[in-house]
């Protein structure tokens, strides 16, 4: 049973993947048919910010309503129905209508599955649950650029992801007899506790310090998810389709890098994970901000993927330890509402930045938020005095 159910958790974070980066790897489709600019997308991203913080914020009280296997189910509806949504849209302002409920679903999906598996699973599944986030990802740039390709339109992508979000939400709806009876044994074993709330929660010693990492962290993600594919085509040149296969290059390095640190975790812990990862982000950027070519700049797509993937799972694991069982909740609200809201901040500015100046300032942009990350990470660590254990 908790096999089956493990490989659903990891079906279901796939569809959290999936509509994060059909956007930025459309968005330059997406411009030229609406006649619309780059800073729109900034835009799009705060809207979907603002769904998403919302829900992140609300799970607690409507998870002991609803439950983790109805509320995440309804939750991917909500993102399948933006996504065929945008696949008719012919205006921008329905595809910003459309992106609060996109974001919505994402905040609650975030927030629920992470906490369900720190608290019930082994440290590993975290890395793995993130690298079907990868697949997701690395997924979307390949259809649209396989829908370009055989004839079809950006339309016709989002038309084909957002019916895979049904089928996954229907596999969780007829799942719903399996998660009932693991929550029964999983809060015996795990001594339940009645959840903190987040007044309480962000009183915490280190609680605020966690939140800006995962802020940091997504502040470069997103930015670099956004307008990756409008950086290529902008200082390479290439097509918006050879552009969305090279962005697929940094999903495939969170994808396999997150599997790798799924095996490396029982040997080594989460602080070295998150230390190596940063200094290979590090490197990444560097890279892409001296390669002329396009072949070059893929390498650092996928030297910035493999970085960055065990930054965001590892942090996130070790929430339950940090802080213990009762406010591990509320602590991964704060997390995952503090990560989009700084992505959603940052990455509209860099938007605005390329416009002003030149698109071809992002590894100098994406270089000031991985040391945010790195400091801020090592602040943590001393305040909680976890870096022995973690």
């Amino acid at each position: 049973m908790t096999g089956l159910l493990i490989i659903i958790i990891y079906i279901t974070y796939i569809s959290l993947g999936l509509p994060d980066s059909m956007i930025g790897a459309s968005w330059p489709a997406i411009m030229e048919e609406m006649g619309i600019g780059l800073e729109m997308l900034g835009a799009i991203s705060l809207i979907s910010t603002v769904g998403t913080i919302l829900a992140s914020l609300c799970t607690t009280p409507l998870l002991k309503k609803f439950g983790t296997a109805k509320l995440t189910a309804f939750s991917i509806i909500l993102t399948a129905t933006a996504l065929l949504g945008y696949s008719i849209s012919n205006h921008i302002f329905f595809l910003i209508i459309l992106t609060i409920p996109l974001g919505m679903g994402a905040g609650a999906i975030d927030t629920i599955i992470n906490n369900y598996v720190a608290l019930n699973f082994k440290p590993k599944h975290m890395n793995f649950l993130h690298s079907f986030w990868g697949v997701g990802v690395t997924t979307s740039p390949l259809v649209l650029a396989a829908a370009i390709n055989s004839g079809g339109t950006w339309r016709t992508a989002y038309l084909i992801v957002g019916i895979i979000q049904l089928v996954i939400s229907a596999i969780v709806l007829l799942s719903i007899p399996l998660w009932k009876k693991a929550d029964k044994k999983s809060e015996v074993q795990l001594d339940y506790k009645e959840p903190k709330s987040l007044k309480e929660t962000v009183k915490v010693k280190g609680v605020i310090f966690a939140a800006l990492c995962f802020a940091f962290y997504c502040s470069l993600e997103f930015t670099f998810n956004n307008y990756g594919n409008s950086y290529l085509v902008g200082t390479t040149g290439v097509t918006v389709e050879k552009g969305a296969t090279i962005v697929s290059l940094f999903y495939l390095g969170i994808t396999l890098g997150r599997i790798s640190s799924g095996f490396a975790v029982s040997k080594l812990k989460s602080s070295t994970l998150v230390r190596m990862g940063e200094i290979l982000t590090v490197v990444g950027i560097i890279w892409l901000g001296v390669s002329r070519s396009y072949e070059g700049k893929a390498v650092a797509y996928l030297l910035i993927g493999l970085g960055n993937a065990p930054i965001f799972p590892c942090i996130m694991n070790e929430t339950p330890r940090r802080f213990g069982m009762e406010y591990s909740q509320s602590a991964i609200s704060l997390q995952v509402a503090f990560a989009y809201l700084g992505g959603a901040l940052m990455a509209p500015i860099f938007g605005v930045l390329g416009k002003m100046i030149s698109i071809s300032i992002l590894p100098i942009y994406l270089m000031v938020f991985a040391v945010l990350l790195i400091v801020t990470y090592e602040i943590l660590l001393k305040k909680t005095k976890m870096d022995k254990f973690i």
